[in-house]
């Protein structure tokens, strides 16, 4: 009989995160493109550092947007008018051409109204009980979750005895590891006002973690296999005498030790440090240079690390550095390896249990006293260059350094 139109529109929802996360992250390991930050606004200094990432994504997606006075405004609270259109557009759900009105106060001619009818007829929200939808009223936690779950498709539990009507919403979000940041099941705050900020983070972490069930889904029901080559990428290659680089048609970056999964651990979630600088000029005899970061945070039950593994490329040569070695959060972790190669390898001293919580991962490096000048940058190019027990790596691989330029 096919499918009705909430199940077209779910497969269309699913479509879409595989083209926001899954494609997205093919299209890296095949295209080096250095990631930079697309979107400046003139309150970038208000963003907390728990969002900025975030909300760079979203806005380079066009699901997010800034002010005309050339602000973000993360602080600023939205309305339910204004999180119907975030949602609309994070989806990529078919806007509602009709002219039928579900709410009295939401009329045809009114911006809004598309987005808010596209969100009724999707069934993710409903109005009060007197009829109204009431645009702008300042959108609160509980209808934030509320609407989520069912953007989502997120499964929701019975309401339990002596529950208020939001609590299976946030219990939903909790299972999926999804509540705003911040919040915990026990101390909800349902009547607090989210701001912008905390939208964001929160509704790109629920497109990222989404990525990898939502892709599966969707080629399982399609009935297709996607057979993907090895991951090629271009990067220099350097000849024996440790000077001249080449560069060659392909390179097929080497796999790192296979890690041993342990299916009691969660997923291991990989973004880089918004934080880092894009170019580090340095000298020959440069010591502690930062030459990557990285922040590593777990979904479900801990995740054991224990090696981490990285690729010269530029137009420099490995020749040009003494050592690297990986800090955590700011404690030297690993022993300081000697750079032999362009692959570097750095085993921690003693495994390290990543919990709750963001954990920083730094790689350093001592330039050699007599390193020429030229351009390097180091690259964590797949997941499997992490070694850990998680079930999963959740990341947009490959991550690029910053650019370490010797002068």
């Amino acid at each position: 009989m096919g499918c009705d139109r909430k199940c077209d529109s779910r497969r269309a929802l699913k479509k879409t995160l595989w083209y926001y996360t899954g494609m997205k992250k093919i299209l890296c390991l095949f295209l080096f493109v250095p990631s930079f930050v697309v979107a400046s606004f003139s309150d970038d200094d208000q963003i907390p550092d728990w969002a900025f990432e975030s909300i760079q994504n979203l806005v380079e997606d066009e699901i997010f947007s800034g002010n005309p006075d050339g602000t973000f405004a993360p602080n600023r609270s939205l309305n339910r008018a204004e999180f119907c259109k975030i949602l609309i557009q994070a989806t990529d759900i078919n806007l509602y051409e009709g002219m039928q009105a579900s709410f009295p106060d939401v009329e045809t001619d009114q911006w809004f109204f598309s987005y808010v009818e596209t969100a009724k007829r999707e069934g993710w929200l409903a109005g009060y009980p007197d009829g109204l939808f009431r645009p702008g009223n300042t959108l609160n936690r509980a209808e934030a979750a509320k609407i989520l779950v069912g953007a989502f498709d997120l499964e929701v539990e019975s309401l339990r005895s002596g529950e208020a009507w939001f609590q299976p919403y946030f219990r939903a979000l909790e299972d999926a590891d999804l509540l705003a940041h911040g919040a915990r099941f026990d101390f909800l705050e349902s009547d607090h006002k989210p701001s912008r900020a905390e939208i964001a983070e929160q509704l790109h972490r629920v497109l990222e973690t989404m990525e990898a069930d939502e892709a599966e889904e969707i080629m399982e029901e399609e009935e297709e296999i996607i057979e993907l080559p090895e991951p090629v990428v271009e990067a220099p290659k350097t000849s024996s005498s440790g000077g001249v680089n080449t560069m060659p048609t392909d390179f097929v970056a080497p796999a790192a030790p296979v890690s041993q999964v342990n299916t009691r651990a969660g997923d291991l979630k990989i973004t880089k440090d918004s934080q880092l600088e894009r170019n580090a000029a340095v000298v020959p005899g440069a010591t502690r240079v930062k030459a990557h970061s990285l922040l590593f945070s777990v979904i479900g039950e801990p995740v054991i690390v224990d090696t981490l593994q990285f690729r010269r490329v530029g137009n420099g040569s490995f020749a040009d550095f003494a050592q690297a070695w990986v800090e955590v959060d700011g404690i030297v972790l690993s022993e300081k390896v000697e750079i032999t190669e362009d692959l570097v390898s750095l085993p921690l001293k003693s495994s390290l249990t990543i919990r709750s919580g963001m954990r920083n991962f730094v790689l350093r490096v001592n330039v050699a006293s007599g390193a020429g000048s030229g351009s390097s940058r180091f690259v964590l190019f797949l997941p499997e260059w992490i070694g850990a027990d998680a079930r999963n790596r959740i990341g947009l691989f490959p991550f690029g350094g910053a650019d370490i330029v010797i002068e």
